[in-house]
């Protein structure tokens, strides 16, 4: 605690860039590719900016407590938006905008919103659900449309302002709503002690270096972007580069020109990426020293082929959750993480694994505890009973924890399902499927069975030009892993279904899957 209060006087969120080493200096804080023309910008020129955004808010009457519904595509006004309503005390709400309409105006009516700050390539469907809440002034990033305000024309009518809210350790910060995946989308909010806590606690013991380059492809509303690149490379003085969105080609182009260090994202992205063995051979890697997959389930083989494509880089297989951030890293002791691990229990951190009964085991639910984790489901008293119990909250994630101890990410506690008696985790199905050269990609599902009550089915993607066949695909699995876990059924698809976050979409496949099979009845089902 005492390291936030020592950098970060306000306890303000919105002000943590000031404690880069290179705050308002002329080094490079962002290159911004979203737009037609590329912008670099330094650290100076983003304080700017960020004081031009709070005194634009102002202009408005934006004040602390006023929540600000963000639906703002990635670039650097997503960020200096931000950090400018959070300096203000308001509190930021950010919304995928690539939910349905319906998820959207459900996030809305539950935020009640002061404002909305709506980007202009954030698609239709998306626009339109933005006005259906009455009385609410709706800001555009850019030209103004359709008689709403712009935040250019705001930010030349305003001065730049330098004020900052001083904020309590345990008031909110922003609110965060889950993607929506299992229902409507829960508001979590996080504090601005905690995420200072969290900043600081990061680079002490996984410090980013002044020198490093990162990288930004996901959606800026997702974590994965924010707590794994934004946050420690502003607050380590490094710089980091923005794409407007995930696409193969421009992203590994803008590794090899922009000399990128180390990147992140979710495993799709890098499963893509191996589909373009020429191109990466052709361009230069040679800054490249960490890759980290997380957000979602990481295959073992996955790490593989990625260390082969990509020699002498390291390949980690991350974890983290929004309401609890990264609970695990590195040992500090310098011994190696051994495949498919996530790593031990990271410094000033609380981890339990719980079993169905209640008790601390090597196998269960992972518990986490530590100034980081969410305040509160905002309004859901249920929720909060059940998932924060004396502070630690309950992820719903399935780990194991070897005897030296290390952590392995098995799965969802929902995603495991019996098949005649017997424990199948997807995750470890996966695993065995893409040890086969042929499959770039497999998302396993539960079936029901007229016999077992439930059975593994696969959504496969292979290589271009593959002549794998399903039955090919059991053989291989059968000499591999256990009889009863062999997919009984096997779809070939040209990708998998994801999420609007990037990770595999586990329901949209059991809905195709159940589709084209039904009720399975053997281990052989006609092939695609």
């Amino acid at each position: 605690m005492a390291l936030v209060k020592m950098n970060h006087p306000t306890t303000n969120l919105g002000d943590f860039v000031k404690a880069s080493p290179h705050f308002g200096s002329s080094k490079t804080c962002i290159v911004d590719c979203t737009g037609d023309v590329e912008r670099t910008i330094s650290y100076r020129e983003f304080e700017l900016e960020t004081q031009r955004v709070v005194g634009a808010l102002r202009s408005l009457g934006i004040a602390r407590g006023d929540r600000i519904a963000f639906a703002v595509e990635n670039s650097v006004h997503y960020l200096t938006l931000f950090l400018g309503t959070l300096r203000l005390g308001a509190i930021p709400a950010p919304i995928n905008f690539r939910l349905s309409a319906q998820s959207i105006c459900d996030i809305l009516n539950d935020l009640h919103p002061r404002a909305i700050l709506r980007g202009l390539n954030i698609g239709d469907r998306a626009r339109q659900a933005l006005t259906q809440i009455d009385n609410t002034e709706i800001v555009d990033i850019g030209e103004s449309n359709g008689g709403s305000l712009s935040l250019s024309t705001l930010c030349e009518r305003s001065q730049p302002d330098d004020y900052v809210a001083e904020m309590g350790f345990d008031d909110q910060a922003f609110q965060m709503y889950s993607s929506g995946s299992t229902g409507t989308p829960k508001p979590i909010s996080m504090t601005h002690g905690g995420m200072l806590w969290g900043i600081e606690q990061s680079q002490r013991y996984y410090p980013v270096s002044v020198d490093s380059v990162g990288i930004i492809a996901t959606p800026m509303y997702h974590k994965n972007a924010m707590r794994g690149t934004a946050k420690p490379f502003l607050r380590a003085g490094a710089t980091f580069v923005i794409q407007g969105g995930f696409a193969a080609i421009p992203y590994l182009e803008a590794m090899s020109r922009y000399g990128v260090t180390g990147c992140g994202g979710v495993p799709a992205m890098y499963a893509e990426l191996l589909r373009h063995v020429e191109l990466i051979k052709s361009l230069d890697f040679s800054k490249l020293s960490a890759m980290s997959l997380g957000s979602a389930v990481v295959s073992t083989e996955l790490v593989s082929r990625l260390e082969q494509m990509f020699p002498g880089v390291q390949v980690e297989d991350s974890y983290g959750l929004t309401e609890g951030g990264g609970p695990f890293g590195a040992p500090m002791d310098g011994r190696g993480t051994p495949r498919g691990s996530v790593g031990v229990v990271a410094p000033e951190m609380l981890v339990r694994l719980v079993n169905s009964a209640g008790q601390e085991t090597d196998q269960g639910e992972l518990w986490v505890k530590s100034p980081y984790v969410l305040k509160e489901y905002v309004n859901r008293p249920e929720l909060n009973r059940t998932k924060l119990v004396n502070g630690w909250l309950r992820t719903g994630d399935l780990f194991r924890r070897d005897g030296d101890g290390f952590y392995y990410f098995i799965g969802r506690t929902d995603d495991m399902f019996v098949c005649g008696g017997e424990n199948i985790y997807p995750r470890e199905v996966e695993d065995i499927l893409l040890q086969n050269p042929e499959i770039v990609d497999a998302l396993v599902a539960a079936l029901p069975h007229a016999t077992k009550g439930h059975a593994p089915a696969a959504l496969i993607v292979t290589r271009a030009g593959s002549s794998l066949t399903a039955q090919d695909v059991q053989d291989f699995f059968a000499e591999r892993g256990p009889v009863y876990a062999v997919p009984r059924a096997i779809h070939f698809a040209a990708e998998l279904p994801l999420t609007s976050i990037g990770k595999p979409d586990r329901k949209v496949a059991t809905s195709l899957l159940a589709a084209k099979f039904g009720v399975l009845s053997s281990r052989r089902e006609p092939e695609n």
